[in-house]
């Protein structure tokens, strides 16, 4: 198993341009008997998923998504020691991906997390590589990693 999931504070090292998380406890069970917190953060930070929406303005939101469709069984490829994720790389590390199966791409970046590093330079899966995961109809992509340099590009 990997656990990609990241803590989320007001400290964080966050992509250039976006701002800091703020978090503030209203009340605390020392206090006041209860706790009660307000947080306020940009949804495209830490562990998230990119809703279609995130890309298109048609796409869906994550709510209507069966939540069955996050419960799947994954497949890592390890991506530490390449450049690019090519179609050619992942068929040689997915050779029984069956359809509906998740693909994590291990590029190693979850040890930066939390340091410049964290954002780069890492492997980017190429659109060959993508176009393959579309035929073989994966269920979902995960990836260590922040959005790619040309995310906009290759979306």
């Amino acid at each position: 198993m990997n656990d990609l999931t990241h803590t989320i504070s007001e400290t964080m090292l966050l992509y250039p341009g976006i701002p800091q998380p703020r978090i503030h406890d209203f009340a605390t069970p020392a206090v006041d008997g209860y706790g009660m917190s307000e947080f306020c953060f940009w949804n495209h930070l830490g562990t998230h998923i990119d809703a279609p929406t995130h890309f298109y303005a048609e796409g869906w939101t994550l709510d209507q998504f069966p939540i069955e469709r996050f419960v799947t069984t994954v497949r890592t490829v390890d991506c530490q020691n390449v450049d690019d994720i090519t179609a050619q790389h992942l068929m040689r590390q997915l050779a029984h991906l069956a359809p509906g199966e998740g693909v994590l791409l291990l590029t190693g970046q979850y040890r930066h997390w939390g340091t410049p590093r964290y954002f780069g330079p890492f492997a980017v899966l190429t659109e060959d590589g993508a176009e393959w995961l579309l035929k073989k109809k994966v269920g979902m992509v995960l990836v260590d990693a922040p959005s790619p340099p040309r995310w906009l590009e290759i979306r």
